[in-house]
Formats: structure tokens, sequence, C-alpha cells
């Protein structure tokens, strides 16, 4: 119990995370929308940025990285995903890929809701009439900036798990990289006069909220266990296990709840123990041990006119319960109770 609240506390605070970053992002999509832009400082703020000489060079590395190639490096790393191997060698764990999975799937989706976004609030883009230059120019609306939204949408996810897909040596330049693209991403709109500096804010807020979105699917959906729920050994696997705690039981089949077997296993042993307990040719001496842990087995069918001789074996597995088994001609190895039938 203690250690399942453990793992569901980052799930936890990346939820809260993502409510908070969405009612900001929210608040500010109304205010654009009441107040479309420019707003006051953004002609400033746009002069002074395209003033600035080596914001241009980051422009013309960073603006192209949006849209397509952001595709081919989705793909790319889902390729990855499905061979299970590292780029620059390696195998990720198998959580660690759900998650991975499941982030990459996030990611597709919400990438065209910068789209519905543009839409909802309506607010123009820059225009050279108002004093900046502009040589990206679009006929969709501004407010949130889509490169800047998709940057930190999609860099962001990969920067977080790219453990998944990139050997140790790789993450941590990646993840470099990643942070100058975010940086840059920004100021560069800004200096091809694409967008207004509420525009850019915008993206980054609604990205990180989609980012945060998608971590918290990526969790949730990587923490889930969608194998059989029995495993190969036959043993119930932990995150299945319904047994109260205190008392033990094997499972019965595939795809049946072990409290429901325990409690038929334990009907069917004491109504053998009854039968055989009624016959005054039976004498039963239980000696107490203690809980062993191990599972039950099932009671099995005798027949007392057919065999001269019969040992019924029992194991006390809890202070809650007794699980017998019956099998004739021989003792079970483990047999804790035993009742021996006299000889006519």
């Amino acid at each position: 119990m203690m250690g399942r609240m453990r793992r569901e506390r980052p799930l936890r605070s990346l939820g809260a995370s993502a409510a908070l970053l969405l009612a900001l992002s929210i608040a500010l999509s109304i205010a654009v929308a009441n107040h479309p832009a420019p707003v006051q400082g953004d002609i400033a703020i746009s002069k002074r940025v395209q003033a600035a000489p080596l914001l241009e060079g980051l422009a013309a590395f960073i603006n192209p990285l949006a849209g397509f190639p952001q595709w081919i490096l989705v793909f790319g790393v889902l390729a990855l995903l499905i061979s299970g191997k590292r780029l620059g060698g390696g195998r990720p764990g198998s959580q660690l890929r759900r998650e991975a999975f499941w982030a990459i799937a996030a990611v597709v989706a919400l990438r065209f809701a910068v789209e519905l976004l543009k839409e909802a609030v309506g607010s123009p883009r820059p225009l050279a009439a108002y004093g900046i230059r502009v040589s990206d120019i679009r006929d969709s609306f501004g407010f949130p900036s889509g490169h800047v939204y998709g940057d930190v949408l999609v860099y962001g996810a990969l920067a977080v798990y790219g453990r998944a897909f990139l050997s140790t040596r790789l993450v941590e330049p990646f993840r470099i990289l990643v942070a100058v693209v975010l940086v840059g991403a920004g100021p560069s709109r800004l200096v091809v006069g694409a967008h207004w500096p509420v525009d850019v804010l915008g993206g980054y807020v609604w990205g990180a909220t989609a980012l945060l979105v998608a971590l918290t699917l990526a969790r949730w959906g990587g923490r889930r266990r969608w194998q059989r729920a029995v495993s190969p050994r036959g043993r119930l696997s932990p995150q299945n296990r319904t047994v109260p705690d205190g008392d033990c039981g094997a499972a019965g089949p595939p795809g049946t709840d072990a409290s429901g077997a325990i409690q038929r296993s334990i009907s069917a042993a004491a109504n053998r123990m009854e039968s055989l307990s009624s016959s005054p040719r039976v004498s039963t001496a239980i000696r107490p041990v203690s809980p062993s842990g191990m599972a039950f087995k099932r009671a099995r069918k005798m027949s007392a006119s057919s065999h001269p001789e019969v040992s019924v074996s029992s194991e006390i597995v809890s202070t809650r319960s007794i699980v017998s088994t019956v099998s004739p001609h021989h003792s079970s190895p483990r047999a804790e109770a035993v009742s021996q039938i006299d000889a006519p």
C-alpha cells in the first residue's frame, strides 16, 4: 500500500502542475482574445529583438527545425522504440519503453491542438505597418505561436525520454541541444516578424501545458500492466494479487479473482474434512504449525470404499484459514495434520 502511494505521488504532482498551467493558459488566451495583439510593449520588444544581429543567425538555425523535421524525428524515435534498441548501443527497460510509447502517442495527438487554439483566439499577426520587419508572412492567426508550441511539446518530450532511444553518453548532449532550441525558439519567431511577443509567450505556456499533459499520460499508461493476470509460472503477478493481508492462497485459472478462488477451495476442503470427521473409523490428530505462507492445494476426490487406507494432509497457511488436501495411499511430504483410518 505504501509503495503504491509513493509511486503515485509523481503522477499526482504532474497532474496538478498540468492543471495549474492549463488554468494559466486559458486565462492568457481569454485576455488576448478580448484585446488582440499587439498588446502594450509588443512593438517595442519586437524592434529590440530585430536589432540584435546575433539573433539572425540563431533564427536561421532554429526556425527550420519546426514542422516537418519534428515528424521525421518522432517517427525515427518510434522506430527505435519498436526495435527495442537505443541509438549508440544498449536496450531500454520495458517500463521506460512503455512510457515513451505513450508519450509519443500523446505528442502526436496534442500537436494539432494549436490550430484549434489559433482559431478560437483569433489574434492577428504582425504587419510591416507597425514599423517592424516581416520576412515570414502567413495567412493564419498568431496566438499562440505554433513553432514555439511544437518545439516545447515535441523536443521537450523527447528530451525527457531520451534514455529510451539514446545511449547514456548521447542523452546529455541531446538535452543540451534541446535546451538551446527551446530558449531560442521564441526570439527566432520575433526576428522574422512572424509573431508578436504575446504570441510567443502563449506558445511557451500552451506548449508547457501540453508537455505536462503528455508526460502525465505517459506515466499513467507506462505504469499500467497490460499483460496477463497470471505470470508464466502460473502465480499471480504482484499487481494483480487481491488477497488481503494475512491470507495466503493460490491463483485459480487466468482471469479468476484470487479471493474467489480461495473461498471456493477452503469451502471444498472444509466440507471434505467434515465428512471424514463424521465417520467413526477416522481419528484425527492436528498439531498446530506456524504459518508457512505456501499456496494451498485443492481437495482431491477420494473414495473410502475403494481404498483401505487414507491419509488426510492439511496445511495451515495463516492464522485465519485452514487449507486441506486429501490424497489417497500417501501422505503429502508437507503434511502437518494427519488422519488415519483404522484397519478392519
